[in-house]
């Protein structure tokens, strides 16, 4: 054998007996019970927790494998997290190149509970190394001075095969909540953090219970370092709802593409259960809105969010209405959400609009426009409208602009400004509070309920709650005008109303037969005061002396005692003639 040969066999020959010796070393020295006193003490100083080793085993090839592990929670005697066994394979000798490859970390069965007291405590905050102050977890290696970290590691595979996660709150804030769960996950960390990259699945499955609500979610998510992909199913009330969305840069400035569609959703049915979860003041936050600190939605998102997506249903209900193909879509840019495009079918017509919400004001701030194309006014007065239900009735035609600001009525209606036009064609109005005091002024019972070809106008509504309208309504049995009306959104009342009778129906009014135009139909103005549901209807007497006066002519009023041919209006109206007391059913 040649002096190379010999030097390379010596060589083998030494690192041989090397293996041989570190294997009987560690078999022989590092024995399960020398392992559980190297451990086990000071991972309980870490944790600050007693901790339960069934079983260890140590092989130089092989790897560690540790089963029965359990660590207790602060009382000593549950367990805050189990697992049914550990295992961890790597490769020794990539580490003479500087390189740690670990071909597996394996935990199986792994069980962790989280749990809240009533006083908002959280069973992981005893944790040792999450106590303030207290530096119990030696720092990792620092890089070298250049940056560079001083050794590669690869991790090939870290498997969590039938995990589980339990959550109980005593405080009631959040769900009661079981999920099941796998995982696979692959990293790589180089040189420095720069390089660090990954991949992994997660799949799961999770059970809630909130009040009413029990809703599931069953779904995949699949990430690296540069994006994450989603995709599940969440199921409320029977209800499902699909769910399919993507993020990029999440590490940074999260870019968001999130969908959402249903066949069929119940929304009255999922605001009722959200009415049943527990009050916010068993949270230990105040319940009223008002005595909360406000804090503008934008402070909770990320740094850069930017997100667009749509919302699609088939078939929803909401209010009693039932609206097919809803479809909204919507993008996120700056803080502020823009609804691009809204548009459905419902109550036998269509709606289409957008809306921007404003995200950064304390209070949430909102603009946008809606149009609404043969909607059945009946029903959409009987959903929305509870104080004139079902007051009206014809096919809707409407398209109005709007900004406000808040969320709870009384912010809203201080602050809603809005201007649009509306149209109403070949159809009725019904009996309510305001037809039958009109019907009781213009004496015909017959005006407490009536059909119109067309009622149309214009709105406008300002700052503090008031509704500028101008209006006409045509029918066969009454015309009915209103300039500069005005309407509360409280529902109060104070509209100026030009009413013309048709032919031979002022009949039952007094000095009716001398109201009549040259084509025999009556005109009125009146007043409406009061609110819809208690509106005080008032006939203009001045405007009715003049007409009175017009209509009988000077010869009449040469009879009237004591005055002058052509005498004055003030005259007429003086409260010493006979004429004056024709006109008292009037008001002055």
């Amino acid at each position: 054998m040649s002096t190379v040969g010999k030097i390379i066999g010596g060589i083998v020959g030494l690192m041989l007996v090397a293996i041989v010796a570190l294997a009987l070393f560690v078999k022989f020295y590092l024995t399960e019970e020398r392992v559980r006193a190297l451990v086990i003490p000071e991972a309980e100083k870490v944790l600050g927790r007693q901790l339960e080793v069934g079983g260890v085993e140590v092989g130089l090839f092989s790897g560690i494998s540790v089963t029965g592990m359990a660590i207790k929670e602060a009382d000593g005697k549950t367990d805050f997290l189990r697992a049914d066994s550990f295992v961890l394979r790597y490769s020794l000798l990539p580490l003479l190149d500087r390189k740690l490859i670990i071909h597996e970390i394996l935990l199986t069965g792994p069980s962790l509970r989280l749990a809240r007291d009533k006083e908002g405590r959280f069973n992981f905050s005893s944790l040792a190394l999450l106590a303030k102050g207290e530096k119990t977890v030696a720092a990792p290696p620092a890089p070298a001075e250049d940056g560079r970290m001083p050794i590669d590691l690869v991790v090939q595979r870290i498997s969590v095969d039938k995990g589980s996660l339990i959550l109980r709150d005593e405080t009631g804030a959040l769900p009661d909540t079981d999920a099941a769960f796998d995982l696979s996950l692959a990293l790589r960390l180089g040189n420095d953090l720069a390089s660090l990259a990954y991949n992994g699945k997660l799949d799961m499955e999770a059970t809630a219970v909130y009040g009413e609500a029990k809703p599931q979610v069953a779904g995949s998510v699949e990430f690296d370092e540069k994006e994450i992909r989603a995709e599940a199913d969440l199921v409320i009330d029977g209800q499902t709802i699909r769910i399919d969305g993507r993020a990029g840069d999440y590490r940074t400035t999260p870019q968001v593409v999130l969908d959402l569609t249903s066949k069929e959703l119940n929304v009255d049915r999922l605001a009722a259960m959200a009415a049943g979860l527990a009050p916010a003041g068993e949270t230990g936050e105040p319940s009223s809105g008002r005595e909360r600190r406000k804090k503008a939605i934008a402070a909770s998102l990320p740094p850069g969010l930017a997100a667009t997506g749509k919302v699609a249903v088939e078939k929803a209900l909401y209010k009693g209405v039932e609206i097919n193909s809803l479809l909204l879509s919507y993008r996120l840019q700056d803080n502020v959400l823009y609804v691009d495009e809204l548009g459905a079918l419902a109550m036998g017509g269509s709606l289409k609009g957008s809306l921007q919400l404003d995200l950064r004001q304390p209070d949430l701030s909102y603009q946008g426009n809606l149009g609404l194309a043969s909607m059945q006014a009946d029903r959409l007065q009987t959903s929305f409208l509870k104080q004139t239900a079902a007051a009206i009735d014809g096919a809707l035609a409407t398209s109005f602009t709007f900004a406000g600001v808040g969320t709870e009525w009384d912010r809203i209606s201080k602050s809603l400004t809005a201007n649009g036009k509306f149209a109403l064609t070949d159809g009725k109005v019904n009996e309510n509070a305001v037809t039958t005091a009109l019907a009781t002024v213009l004496g015909n019972q017959d005006l407490k309920s009536f059909a119109f070809k067309n009622f149309d106008g214009t709105f406008q509504i300002v700052r503090g709650g008031k509704v500028q309208l101008n209006s006409a309504l045509n029918s066969d049995a009454i015309s009915v005008a209103t300039s500069n009306g005005q309407m509360g959104l409280d529902g109060s009342l104070d509209m100026p109303l030009t009413v013309t009778l048709p032919a031979g129906s002022a009949g039952k009014l007094p000095l009716g037969k001398f109201l009549a135009d040259e084509k025999g139909n009556t005109v009125l103005d009146m007043i409406l005061t009061g609110s819809l549901s208690s509106p005080k209807p008032t006939i203009s007497g001045q405007a009715v002396q003049k007409q009175v006066q017009r209509a009988v002519g000077s010869q009449v009023l040469q009879l009237m005692p004591g005055k002058p041919i052509g005498g004055s209006a003030s005259g007429i109206g003086g409260a010493t003639t006979p004429l004056q007391k024709l006109f008292n059913p009037f008001g002055k």
